[in-house]
């Protein structure tokens, strides 16, 4: 409810009283009463065939471990029938109302990707611990988890969209950038355990850490300030942006200099342009030790040093 204002308006158009009695004794009262009905009726039919040799196999039942998997994908199928009024636009009282686009766009985002990790956790589980035939958990489990991975791929556009939209409106941060990557690693994440579902042999904590480290090597290559600083002046003069925060871009490192430079020399506002080559102005020259020398520190030294003596 907290992660999502069409779901929250969905669960207010329902009656007000208390749902848990309702969810425990429907979903579950049934399924333990199907166990217990099951198994008194086989007890009392059964015949003394001495004593059991068998070993007893590991893992949970399939009835177990469904009736746990089958109480989530419920519980995601009504969330996604919450999910219609974007598109169809009914369901009146389901649409966020008085939102502006940076509420709508935060709301419930951080939730979203929790959710995304405890689906992941539970498709693991789901597979891990049921009880194996020939190797492979029961079919009906594996489509169960499949199911939970969809509505988490589905999660993370839709989280991916909404912070879009929060970017498009308000501009790009070092937190909204490094959120969207974190985002992308949970939606390949989530594509490659799917897979594993029906490839077991998949090494499939390999390949996610291997995404991951692929993934932080190109974000620390690329420069999240250099990116930061160039989407936000690009947008800006382009007109995508109406304004542009100089004092933000000035508090990043070095790769927002050349940024800063473009502004001061090509701002349509003239209040801009002056704000930036101040920025550029009261930079302090860095550190230039071997331990703290890069490129892109010397360049934003040489950039703002032109600023300093004029």
């Amino acid at each position: 409810i907290s992660a999502d204002a069409a779901f929250d308006g969905l669960m207010g158009l329902l009656p007000a009283f208390d749902f848990q009695e309702i969810i425990f004794t429907v979903v579950f009262g049934i399924a333990a009463l199907w166990i217990v009905y099951s198994r008194g009726t086989a007890l009392n039919h059964a015949q003394d065939w001495g004593p059991v040799t068998k070993k007893p196999r590991k893992g949970l039942a399939a009835l177990t471990m469904n009736t746990a998997l089958g109480a989530v994908c419920l519980l995601y199928v009504v969330y996604l029938f919450s999910q219609l009024a974007y598109f169809v636009g009914g369901f009146a009282g389901i649409l966020p109302e008085g939102f502006t686009a940076a509420a709508y766009a935060r709301r419930g985002f951080f939730e979203m990707a929790w959710l995304c990790v405890l689906n992941l956790s539970i498709m693991i589980f789901g597979v891990s611990m049921s009880r194996k035939n020939q190797g492979q958990a029961p079919l009906v489990s594996r489509i169960m988890c499949l199911f939970i991975g969809l509505v988490t791929l589905f999660f993370v556009i839709a989280a991916g969209a909404k912070m879009g939209l929060y970017i498009g409106s308000f501009g790009l941060t070092r937190l909204r950038l490094l959120t969207m990557v974190i985002m992308v690693f949970l939606g390949l994440t989530t594509a490659v355990i799917s897979l594993w579902l029906f490839i077991p042999k998949l090494p499939y904590m390999k390949t996610v850490l291997l995404i991951a480290l692929v993934m932080g090597a190109v974000t620390l290559w690329v420069d999240v300030d250099t990116q930061v600083a160039n989407y936000n002046v690009s947008a800006y003069l382009s007109g995508r942006l109406e304004t542009v925060d100089v004092g933000y871009l000035e508090d990043l490192g070095g790769g927002a200099v050349p940024a800063l430079d473009r502004l001061a020399r090509q701002a349509p506002e003239a209040q801009t342009r002056k704000h930036a080559a101040a920025a550029l102005e009261n930079r302090r020259k860095p550190d230039m030790d071997l331990r703290g020398y890069n490129f892109t520190r010397n360049h934003a030294w040489n950039i703002a040093e032109e600023y300093a003596l004029k």
